[in-house]
């Protein structure tokens, strides 16, 4: 019995460090887990045009805090511009372009994918922010990275996100809360 317990946790111990190692070569580089956190008025802004390259096309820009979700500490911000191509119903779903520049003290990095915003079925609540009229995602296998300053120049990866915002007040006063979190994959 002693044995097979041992041997048991040793092919335990063994897989565990081997899907590890897999998970590590998968991800690449550097792994960045952020949340943005806040509201936010809108300013007009100009961010590059996915669909054709050099081009700029107007977006609606909100800056926010920017906190590592590992530690929960404040790193920066983060400038959340959104571009609207689509909306379906009473605000029900929402297709935009959303291009996110993280501002952190060894540089900035900035991402760009296509994100669906939909709004939830039944009464949510972020314990960070309260009401949250609509979930956000976005992901993409492609390089996501746009731009870079310092130690994010030239810098390639992915971005997942997940979010939480309440748009309740976007049509009157222009704001946005938003309690989203980014996974930025530096390769």
């Amino acid at each position: 019995m002693k044995t097979t317990v041992t041997l048991l946790m040793t092919l335990f111990l063994t897989l565990s460090l081997s899907e590890g190692a897999i998970a590590k070569d998968q991800v690449g580089g550097k792994r960045y887990v952020f949340n943005l956190l806040g509201t936010a008025m809108a300013t007009p802004g100009m961010v590059p045009d996915p669909m054709n390259p050099g081009e700029q096309m107007p977006a609606d820009c909100f800056e926010v805090d920017l906190i590592d979700m590992k530690n929960r500490r404040h790193v920066g911000h983060a400038v959340d511009c959104l571009t609207v191509q689509d909306v379906i119903g009473d605000f029900e779903f929402i297709r935009l372009i959303g291009t996110t520049t993280f501002y952190l003290p060894q540089g900035s990095v900035t991402t760009q994918g296509y994100t669906t915003v939909a709004k939830v079925q039944q009464v949510t609540e972020s314990p960070a922010i309260g009401l949250i009229t609509h979930f956000t995602a976005a992901a993409g296998t492609g390089n996501a990275i746009i731009g870079g300053t310092k130690r994010f120049n030239n810098a390639t990866g992915t971005s997942r996100l997940s979010g939480l915002v309440n748009l309740s007040e976007l049509l009157t006063t222009n704001e946005i809360t938003f309690d989203c979190i980014f996974v930025v994959d530096i390769d």
